[in-house]
Parts: structure tokens; C-alpha cells; sequence
């Protein structure tokens, strides 16, 4: 299986190391990692670093860049990030399943910061083309195929940073009855907020960002992942 992880320097700069351990742990199945950016910590090994410069764009078109360069080397690959972790022995048929987040369709409030009206945008899209209007930004690995991949570019301006990919894949290429809901899949931490006990059991995801990366998830990651990977020196 190729796996694809984006990366740039981060504040921390331990998230990478943390989930090629989570991967290392619980994906058992032969695996080729590839790091995709202009960042590559000196403990990198045993996986393949392809430089893509950012070109001072927007944030999705970095990540589209990114998308592009894999959709046009890959046949098919599991995309995900520095800050998603496996919690769980999951396999290639596990990794496959497409998740979402939330029915859409009968939402009104739309009051969205930039990205959430990129959503909106990218939902509008697939209205005016009969699609089901499924929010697919789980933040959890994903399964795609390149030259899926390729064909939403073309329809949904991926590359100019005008729509988000994964829900414009997920409702384009799965119908309503092969999708499932995340909720009871993924533990998510976007506050400072303390880990209630046996919070993240059952769980076979974990993901935060900048602001959820509090003490409490440093330590839990530290424990879940104390051994070295043979992704570092």
C-alpha cells in the first residue's frame, strides 16, 4: 500500500513521528511511505521524501499541489497527515472505507469561517449536479484513486484552491448506502480541553490541530507510541 503524508515544519514538530509510530504499530500489511513537501526531519528513514515547493499559494492550493503530484504517480493510495493517528489494527479493505462527517442537505446556517465556505462552495457544486451532499472532512486517512482523483480537479477547480477534494470525491464516487458515519470511529481534539478517562476507547482514529495539541494529547501520544518506529534512525 502507498501511503501519502503532506509535510511541512510544524510548532511541534514530534506529529510526524507520532503517527508513522501509529502506523508502524497497527498497519501490519506491507506498506511504502511517501513524505510529500520542502520539510524532512533529519531522524527520517525507510521512507521516500519528494520535494514540492509551495510557491506561496494558499493553504488547499499547497495541498492540491500535493494532490496532483500523487493522483498523477499513483494508481491508488491512502492520503493522510502528521496530525492523524491509527489507534486500532486496521488493514487496506479497513482503510477503504469511506467515511463522513454529516448530512449537509438540510442545513441552513451557513455562518463559516474561509475554509467551512469553501465546504459550502464545494456542497453547492454537487447540488447543482444531483450529488448526495455528504460533509466528507473527516480528518482521517483516506483511500483514492488517481484517476478519480483527476477528474474532480477538473470539475471542482481543485487546483486554484476553490473547492475541498475530499467531499467532492466522497459524493461523487460512493452512493449514500456505501458510506458511513465517523462518529463513532474517530476522537477529535480542536481546544485545550483535558482527555476524559476511556474517552479514546473504542476509537480506531485520533486527530487535533494546532490548538488541540495540548499537554493531555502529547502525553497520550507518548504513551500509545513509546517505541521507536522504523521510520526513525
Amino acid at each position: 500500500m502507498n501511503l501519502i503524508i503532506p509535510l511541512i515544519k510544524s510548532k511541534w514538530c514530534e506529529e510526524i513521528k507520532f503517527a508513522l509510530r501509529s502506523w508502524d504499530k497497527y498497519y501490519t500489511q506491507d506498506l511504502n511511505v511517501f513524505i510529500l513537501g520542502d520539510y524532512k526531519p533529519d531522524w527520517l528513514t525507510n521512507v521516500e521524501h519528494i520535494s514540492i515547493k509551495q510557491n506561496g499559494f494558499n493553504t488547499e492550493q499547497n495541498i492540491a499541489l500535493a494532490f496532483k503530484y500523487a493522483a498523477d504517480n499513483f494508481s491508488e493510495f491512502i492520503w493522510s497527515n502528521d496530525d492523524i493517528y491509527l489507534l486500532d489494527y486496521l488493514t487496506y479493505d479497513d482503510l477503504k472505507v469511506p467515511y463522513y462527517l454529516q448530512d449537509l442537505s438540510g442545513i441552513k446556517n451557513r455562518k463559516a469561517n474561509r475554509w467551512g465556505k469553501l465546504l459550502w462552495k464545494t456542497i453547492d457544486r454537487l447540488n447543482e449536479n444531483d450529488k448526495t451532499l455528504m460533509n466528507g472532512e473527516t480528518h482521517t486517512p483516506y483511500y483514492y484513486e488517481g484517476d478519480k482523483v483527476n477528474q474532480i480537479f477538473e470539475r471542482y477547480g481543485i487546483d486554484k484552491g476553490d473547492g475541498l477534494l475530499r467531499t467532492a470525491y466522497l459524493n461523487n464516487f460512493y452512493t449514500i448506502d456505501e458510506m458511513f458515519d465517523i462518529k463513532d470511529k474517530k476522537i477529535g481534539f480542536y481546544n485545550q480541553r483535558e482527555i476524559e478517562k476511556g474517552e479514546t476507547k473504542g476509537k480506531i482514529f485520533l486527530n487535533h490541530d494546532d490548538n488541540g495539541l495540548c499537554n493531555d494529547v502529547r502525553l497520550l501520544l507518548s504513551f500509545r507510541f513509546p517505541n521507536k518506529s522504523k521510520y526513525e534512525k
